[in-house]
Parts: structure tokens; sequence; C-alpha cells
């Protein structure tokens, strides 16, 4: 693009939003919204609001999600009680992708978000469900230990597996996997 300043016609780039720290977007819908035939998923900077951080992020094109955690459920890292759940500090920040390697990003406490969108990998294949739940942020919803009613039911939650049972009086479904959010 060029323009005249009254002197000499110069040239500008544009940046894209999400393109550069210093050319964030508000969230991955933004930038999915804004170009979506050009947005190819993976990392993209953020800055949700204007009092917080800019930061890398993850994001789905062809959903517009952005990825919170990846976590590995033969591992102890994300065990229940584990101080990730509750602080604001960052693992493997950099393995931005969908790759294997656990990871929690600073989406976790700063994106707000309408829906989560959970999967689960069984045997290379991975399986979604989403859930419609507001929060500010996933650390504003876990955070605080209290628990929260989903009403999706034991065979929505199943269905992240092939095979798999609940105890029979089984009345209260825990979160095990939580993998990415839909933007606000």
């Amino acid at each position: 693009m060029e323009f005249y300043n009254g002197n000499v016609w110069k040239s500008v780039i544009l940046s894209p939003a999400g393109s550069s720290e210093t050319h964030p977007a508000s969230s991955c819908r933004e930038i999915a919204n804004k170009y979506k035939s050009d947005m190819k998923s993976g990392p993209y900077w953020l800055k949700p609001s204007e009092q917080g951080p800019t930061f890398k992020a993850y994001c789905n094109a062809n959903e517009s999600w952005t990825l919170v955690m990846k976590i590995d459920g033969n591992k102890q890292t994300f065990r229940y009680g584990s101080a990730l759940w509750s602080n604001k500090e960052p693992l493997n920040e950099d393995s931005l992708s969908m790759n294997d390697v656990e990871a929690k990003f600073a989406s976790y406490w700063t994106v707000p978000f309408t829906e989560l969108r959970l999967g689960m990998k069984n045997k290379g294949t991975t399986r979604w469900i989403t859930v419609s739940y507001a929060a500010l942020s996933l650390y504003s919803l876990i955070a605080d230990g209290q628990y929260r009613q989903t009403y999706l039911g034991k065979s929505k939650w199943s269905s992240l597996l092939s095979h798999t049972s609940m105890q029979a009086n089984c009345n209260r479904v825990c979160v095990v996997l939580i993998v990415q959010m839909t933007d606000a």
C-alpha cells in the first residue's frame, strides 16, 4: 500500500492482527473473522484486554478456538491438586502446536470464553465435545476449586472415549482433560 504525504509517495506494509507482538489480535475469533481464507492454524499474538499481557497462542483456523492446555493422562503433571491448576505459571509455553507435549499457556488465565472444547486422544484418534459455559478465563473457573454443574450427562462425557463406562451411581462427572477453549 502506498500513500502520498504531500511531498513523496511512501510504501506502507500493514501487519495483520495477530501477526506480531506489536499488532496483537484480541482473540483467535477476531483473526478468523478478518482473515477467513488466509488464516492457517498455528501461533498468533493475542492481547484479550487492554490491561492484560500480550502473548502467543495457538489458534485453530477452521473453528476459531484457542489452545489453553495439553495434558497427558498417563503422567502426573496435571494430577488433582497440582499447583498448575491454581497458578498463573506457563508450562512448555513454546509448544504451540497440536503435538503431544504437555503444556499450559497464558491463554489459561487470560482468554474469556463462552464454550469449552474438550478433546481426548486415545490410540491416535481425538474425540471432541463442547461444553457451553461462560467465564473470564479457565483459571477463573478452576482455580477456586469449586464444583460447577455442566448438565452434559454421562453419555456425552463417555463419548470422549470409544470404549468406556462409568460407575452406575456416578452422578457427578469431573473434567479430566481440558485442551481448548472457544473465544468469547
